[in-house]
């Protein structure tokens, strides 16, 4: 409650969330990894590696399932069993690519990874697809193609993240989008 509420306000937001119009409730997520269900839509988390703590998310539509992995890194080899079974079929898996793997080598701890990590979960979890995004503020629109050019070599069905990609919707109405 209170990081949401932080968020939504100053000096990050124009306006405060009591500003924003509609009821508003805000829970905390319940103990364990979930799943629950909103709209007929599954959500279920797992922690991941992040100096700060973070989550990795998985989203079950009734046509795909959507796991977002991002804040995090893996050392080589050393993917943690249950986040391997969390990202276990992904239609798409969403990874942390802030490194190339030559910058991951200074950058090691920091809670981000690079597309050699993200190829290895994906090979390894029987991911469909392998969304790269995260990327430094440095790169160019270029760079990402590079680097998304040098993962398609091990892994094809890799694609960089881009503004308003959108991955899957439910019959439902619920679309599931990513922004870079």
């Amino acid at each position: 409650k209170a990081a949401i509420k932080g968020l939504i306000g100053a000096p990050y937001w124009p306006g405060e969330l009591t500003e924003c119009g509609g009821p508003k409730e805000l829970l905390d997520l319940p103990e364990g990894n979930g799943p629950v269900e909103i709209y007929g839509v599954k959500i279920s988390w797992c922690p991941v590696f992040h100096p700060q703590g973070c989550l990795a998310y998985k989203i079950e539509l009734p046509e795909s399932t959507i796991v977002i992995a991002t804040d995090h890194e893996h050392a080589p080899s050393d993917i943690s069993a249950g986040f391997l079974e969390f990202c276990r079929n992904a239609d798409s898996l969403i990874y942390d690519a802030m490194y190339t793997p030559s910058e991951y080598l200074t950058h090691s701890g920091w809670g981000h990874g690079n597309w050699e990590q993200g190829v290895q979960l994906a090979m390894e979890a029987g991911a469909k697809e392998l969304i790269l995004t995260h990327h430094d503020y440095k790169r160019t629109d270029a760079d990402i193609d590079d680097i998304v050019s040098e993962a398609q070599k091990y892994f094809p069905n890799t694609r960089g993240a881009t503004e308003s990609m959108v991955l899957a919707s439910s019959s439902v109405g619920v679309a599931a989008a990513v922004a870079v």
